[in-house]
């Protein structure tokens, strides 16, 4: 009987294991993952970005706060963000460079004076990429 118990125990930890270095693999070198930032001081709303093989559409984003969501790039994919201004139309092409299986992040902030600045974020852990 000890030994049935022994060799569930082992189950359930090799089991455990398992899941463990699959969900650490996953949200370390799954699809890029994407943060839009507003550092502006307004409510920006219906920013558009997109690339080869994904397309996002976020609703707002009020002053301080941030949007994340993972990137499903088919092979080479760069970033473009198309938004309305205070300041007027801000439509940028040349934003970043990302491949499907990448494992970094990229962070969009947009600045008080509505300038896109960009960052590369390796080896971003992020619980968006597992589920």
């Amino acid at each position: 009987m000890k030994s049935k118990n022994k060799l569930f125990t082992f189950s359930i930890f090799v089991a455990f294991f398992i899941c463990s270095a699959y969900i650490i693999y996953r949200g370390l070198f799954g699809a890029p993952v994407i943060t839009v930032y507003n550092d502006s001081p307004v409510i920006l709303r219906t920013i558009k970005l997109s690339g080869t093989g994904y397309s996002k559409i976020i609703p707002e984003i009020k002053p301080k706060e941030s949007f994340t969501f993972i990137a499903t790039v088919k092979g080479e994919a760069g970033i473009v963000i198309d938004f309305e201004s205070p300041n007027g139309h801000i439509f940028r092409d040349d934003l970043a460079y990302m491949e499907e299986r990448d494992e970094y992040g990229v962070l969009l902030t947009i600045t008080n004076n509505y300038e896109i600045k960009i960052d590369y974020e390796m080896n971003k852990f992020s619980l968006k990429r597992i589920f």
